[in-house]
């Protein structure tokens, strides 16, 4: 056998082994083999991650199993969880899974640091808010806002000293952004994509009933690696504050206590990414 024939060999099992998978399989594979790439060349990883992305548009929700009963959802009574989480698959360089976001709920402003993502609704109509963070370069030409309006009731105190250490500590948690265009999002409607910058802060809410979407990340939250799920607040001061082109300012909060997460059971088909 000659060398060419073990090569031809190799490419024959390749394509056989992608026919046996299944689409949600395949593209985990996709996914791999697109955020192994990362770190290389920048015109490969694009031209991959717009693959990718092609590829997840024709991603559906039974590929998932995800039925008519799931993407019905459920009315949101104030004893459940507004958003449901179903696990697809997770190791260190990519983590695979579905929301499920009740009528009348939503995933509040949050950020995905270091990382990035492909998101494709695949039941209902979602609308998303999202905002790109600056780089270290353009965070040090922005002025801090006017905080003089920040009132001592707002402090929980009178003593000048105690308003001024909390100014200090909201300049803080503030963190300017540009936002993005709001979008309302589709099973029809191509995914959309994030980056350690771009639209990397967002919130993601239902919009008329409930609604569901795959999460491709890379790399996963991991809080002992500082990649922890921060959440935001669209801040507001005073009418006098120095605008500096489309910035605005998103204030650091503790998760909201109107937001968590059940686990739902994922009923499509496995995906082992140690094994794709």
């Amino acid at each position: 056998m000659t060398c060419h024939d073990i090569l031809a060999c190799d490419v024959t099992d390749d394509n056989h082994e992608m026919a046996n998978l299944q689409a949600i399989q395949k593209l985990a594979k996709q996914a791999l083999d697109t955020f192994r790439s990362v770190n290389g060349d920048k015109n490969v990883f694009l031209d991959k991650l717009s693959s990718l992305r092609a590829s997840m548009n024709r991603i559906r929700a039974a590929d998932l199993g995800i039925d008519d009963a799931v993407a019905a959802g459920r009315d949101h009574q104030p004893w459940s969880a507004p958003v449901g989480y179903m696990f697809v698959a997770e190791n260190p360089l990519v983590s695979m899974g579905v929301f499920v976001v009740q009528r009348g709920c939503r995933l509040p402003l949050h950020d995905h640091r270091s990382m990035h993502g492909v998101i494709k609704v695949l039941t209902g109509t979602v609308r998303m808010r999202s905002y790109d963070l600056l780089t270290e370069e353009q965070r040090e030409t922005i002025k801090l806002p006017d905080l003089s309006g920040f009132s001592a009731s707002s402090a929980g105190s009178t003593d000048p000293h105690d308003l001024d250490s909390a100014v200090q500590q909201l300049a803080r948690t503030l963190h300017p952004v540009r936002p993005r265009a709001e979008l309302e999002l589709t099973p029809d409607s191509e995914p959309c994509v994030l980056g350690p910058l771009e639209g990397n802060v967002h919130s993601i809410e239902s919009v008329g009933g409930p609604a569901a979407f795959l999460d491709i990340l890379s790399p996963p939250y991991d809080p002992e690696v500082g990649r922890d799920c921060v959440y935001y607040k669209e801040t507001k001061f005073t009418d006098s504050e120095e605008s500096v082109g489309d910035v605005r300012w998103l204030r650091r909060i503790p998760q909201p206590a109107s937001f968590w997460c059940s686990q739902e059971d994922y009923l499509g088909p496995p995906v082992d990414l140690d094994s794709l």
